[in-house]
């Protein structure tokens, strides 16, 4: 393969991830008003639990397979059976589990809403073999098309169930709808069927590396299920509800870029013909690409935080304004922090993400539960563990891939202050006009936007100079990157 088709699959990843978004922005509000905050707080009481055995199932294997070549059909049929007998225990073990969740929560509903979710754990491991194989062959615009395909129809699944009286049981709906498309998709286009063997000798290296990875996201996981049930004793389960939807909202507008700009430097970084400062070059492009898209998007969205409340959340969710305005653009700069760690991983340096996940972890859940002020504190708290983990990254980039601080504060300097700019503009402009209603929002967004530009041009126009020509030359250098033995 050669890097325009890679860049090419990078560009179709990230069109689909940000049609997805555009469908789940779309899409939030009308649940959040056909089911209210309370209906929102159940179900976060019970994804957290789900999201966590998920990650358990895949076990790290869909990255580290990656790795793996597909010719070596030992190790890929070991690696199937490894996932779907642990999927299959892990799925009985969560909704066994739901019970005292219940009991902890006060939430008397969650037994068998967890036990449908469960099935989820078992669908997973269908998916990850089909998954690694397509990522391997650096087809990450169809693992994006597919993304999206199973994201609309769930969509449709959800609001049918909302408008015929489903409540939260919609938004389960939802889920196992997302899962099970996306998992008869991949396995239509890039099934193999596993051999009746079996090697743990060949396929302990993959465990190896994945469980470190299972590592982090386990302290991640475990912080998320702590940071619901603190927030559902100390403030009830509509709080709950407001803090899920501003943090998922948020999250789900950054990866839209984040994530296949990850993919992209992850498989860049694979070829072990690729030098450190190469990868570092590849990443400050990247880093600043991100910028560009998520700062500006963000920082708009947190200055138009009580008009986004009121036209499309309604009056039950006026409490979540500080919320979407601190979170949304801190959650920005958590994510750049984060993507340092597609090279690490590559490089098998990963000992430091988990030490980092964890410190995170123990910031956000402190931010919630701990006394330190009441629900109008949390916005601030949480805003600064995002920043926190911004920092952090970064410094880690620097210790161990010896990448200069620099380099990086240049790619996101002017992306930040013509934010700010555009942010405060933007502000300023809803206070003084009459426009209502989405029309009037989106007619807010655009003339940010139009201010970004402007200020982005006058701050950092030398660097825009060079952002188009290494887009270019991006797509336009062959190379090989991927399909390279390991």
């Amino acid at each position: 393969m050669r890097a325009p088709r890679l860049a090419l699959g990078a560009a179709a990843m990230t069109a689909c991830n940000i049609a997805k978004i555009g469908i789940q922005l779309g899409l939030t509000p009308v649940m959040a008003r056909l089911l209210g905050p309370s209906e929102f707080g159940v179900f976060s009481l019970a994804q957290p639990s789900i999201l966590f055995v998920m990650m358990l199932a895949d076990g790290g294997l869909g990255q580290s397979l990656s790795r793996e070549p597909e010719e070596h059909d030992l190790v890929w049929s070991s690696a199937f059976w490894i996932m779907l007998a642990t999927s299959v225990c892990l799925a009985a073990a969560v909704a066994v589990w739901a019970f005292p969740l219940a009991w902890l929560a006060h939430e008397q509903r969650l037994p068998p809403i967890v036990a449908t979710l469960s099935l989820c754990v078992v669908i997973l491991s269908l998916t990850v073999a089909p998954s690694a194989r397509l990522t391997r062959r650096g087809r990450l615009g169809d693992l994006a098309i597919y993304d999206l395909i199973a994201n609309a129809l769930g969509g449709v699944v959800a609001v049918i169930s909302a408008l015929n009286g489903a409540g939260v049981w919609s938004l389960v709906a939802q889920f196992v709808t997302v899962c099970g498309t996306r998992a008869a998709i991949l396995n239509a286009v890039a099934f193999h069927r596993p051999a009746l063997v079996f090697s743990w000798k060949l396929v302990a290296p993959h465990t190896m590396l994945g469980g470190t990875i299972v590592l982090t996201k386990l302290a991640e996981s475990v912080g998320r299920m702590a940071e619901s049930a603190a927030l559902s004793r100390r403030f009830g389960a509509a709080a709950l509800g407001m803090f899920s939807f501003s943090g998922q909202a948020a999250w789900s507008m950054v990866q839209s870029v984040n994530n296949p700009t990850w993919t992209y430097l992850y498989v860049q970084a694979l070829d072990p013909a690729r030098s450190l400062s190469v990868i570092e070059a590849t990443h400050k492009r990247l880093f600043r690409l991100v910028a560009l898209t998520s700062l500006p998007a963000t920082a708009i969205i947190a200055a138009l935080a009580g008009r986004v409340t009121a036209e499309l959340l309604g009056p039950t969710w006026i409490r979540g304004v500080l919320l979407i305005a601190l979170i949304f653009p801190s959650q920005a700069l958590g994510s750049l922090g984060h993507l340092s760690s597609a090279a690490l991983y590559a490089k098998g340096r990963i000992k430091w993400q988990t030490w980092i996940a964890v410190a995170y972890v123990v910031m956000r859940v402190g931010s919630v539960s701990l006394p330190l002020g009441g629900w109008g504190a949390v916005p601030w708290l949480i805003a600064a563990a995002n920043l926190a983990y911004f920092g952090i990254g970064v410094l880690s980039a620097r210790l161990q891939m010896n990448w200069s601080l620099r380099t990086i504060g240049s790619a996101v300097r002017g992306p930040a202050v013509a934010s700010v700019i555009a942010a405060a503009a933007t502000y300023k402009l809803a206070e003084q006009t009459s426009v209502h209603g989405i029309a009037g929002l989106l007619v807010l967004m655009a003339l940010g936007s139009v201010v970004f530009l402007v200020a982005l041009v006058a701050i950092d126009f030398k660097e825009l100079q060079r952002d188009i020509s290494e887009l270019r030359a991006m797509t336009a250098k062959a190379e090989p990157v991927a399909n390279v033995a390991f």
